[in-house]
């Protein structure tokens, strides 16, 4: 299943999921990058855990694959998986607190 632009097909859903494409975002339009490492930035800082440098989501095209989950036009949850070889690694989760019940 292409993921890009994937919208949740419930009838009355507010959710949206997008997977970035990486590389129009890093040369046109680096927001929606930034917004997923916002949304790390705070799970990681309320688990006091260290969390890579925002530079190295830059370093490789392939680095992995970036999902934002929107609701209502906010985005409330942010994945990284990492593939690797014929696996893939759901490594980087992170939510805004506000939008958890």
């Amino acid at each position: 299943m292409d993921l890009l632009n994937y919208r949740y097909t419930a009838q009355e859903s507010k959710f949206i999921i997008k997977e970035l494409d990486v590389d129009n975002t890093r040369n046109k339009n680096k927001e929606e990058l930034f917004i997923v490492f916002k949304l790390l930035e705070k799970t990681y800082n309320k688990v006091k855990v260290p969390l890579i440098p925002y530079t190295v989501f830059f370093f490789d095209n392939n680095f992995g694959i970036f999902l934002i989950c929107y609701f209502e036009n906010t985005p409330i949850t942010s994945r990284i998986v990492l593939p690797f070889g014929n696996e893939l690694y759901d490594w980087y989760a992170g939510s805004d607190e506000n939008h958890l019940q």
